[in-house]
C-alpha cells in the first residue's frame, strides 16, 4: 500500500497491443531479416493475429524460423508461419501423446460441436482450424481468429456463447446424459 499511495504512481501509461496496420509492420520488420518466399503476405498475417504484442510476432517469426531450419528449406513459409502461429496460440503440438480411443472420439465430437455452430451460427465466427491433435494443456481445439473490434453486440455475444457451449452439448449427443 505505501507503493501505490497518492502521490508515487499517479501517472499510468496503458500501452495496449498494435492494431492490425501496426501488426504488419512489426512483421514486415521482423521478416526483412529472415530468408521469406515471396508469397508471404504480412498483411495477410497480421489480419489472424489480433491481440498479439511485439514480442508474440516476434516469437511467431523465430519459431516460424526454427521451423525452416528443420525442414531443410531455410526459407520461411507460409506452411511454416501457419505452424508457427498455431504453436504460440495455441502451444505445441503433442504429437507424441498417447490418446485413448475413447478419449479421441469425445474430443472429436467436443471440437466438432464448436466448429459447427461457429459456422451454423450467422452471428458467430467461423472457424479457422480444427484439431484432435493435443496442443498445449488441450486435449483438442477449434480456432477461431482473433478480431480488432472494441466492441460485440448482443446477438454475437450470443453466439460467442452458443458456440463455447456447443462442445458440451456435441459430448451430451454422443453419451447421453453421462
Amino acid at each position: 500500500h505505501a507503493l501505490l499511495r497518492p502521490g508515487r504512481f499517479d501517472r499510468q501509461i496503458v500501452v495496449p497491443p498494435p492494431d492490425r496496420r501496426g501488426r504488419s509492420q512489426i512483421l514486415d520488420l521482423y521478416l526483412q531479416r529472415r530468408h521469406v518466399d515471396e508469397d508471404v503476405d504480412a498483411d495477410s498475417l497480421s489480419r489472424r493475429t489480433a491481440g498479439f504484442t511485439g514480442a508474440d510476432l516476434a516469437n511467431l517469426v523465430n519459431t516460424a524460423a526454427l521451423l525452416s531450419v528443420r525442414t531443410g528449406t531455410g526459407r520461411i513459409t507460409n506452411a511454416e508461419l501457419d505452424e508457427a502461429l498455431a504453436t504460440v496460440a495455441l502451444g505445441p503440438a503433442r504429437k507424441s501423446a498417447v490418446v485413448a480411443a475413447r478419449d479421441r472420439e469425445i474430443t472429436a465430437w467436443h471440437e466438432s460441436g464448436h466448429a459447427l455452430a461457429g459456422l451454423w451460427l450467422d452471428d458467430a465466427t467461423d472457424p479457422v482450424s480444427v484439431s484432435i491433435v493435443p496442443r498445449g494443456q488441450a486435449g483438442g481445439v477449434t480456432w477461431f481468429p482473433g478480431h480488432d473490434d472494441v466492441f460485440m453486440s448482443r446477438r454475437q455475444a450470443n453466439a460467442q456463447l452458443v458456440v463455447s457451449m456447443a462442445g458440451r452439448a456435441a459430448e451430451e449427443l454422443l453419451l447421453g446424459d453421462d
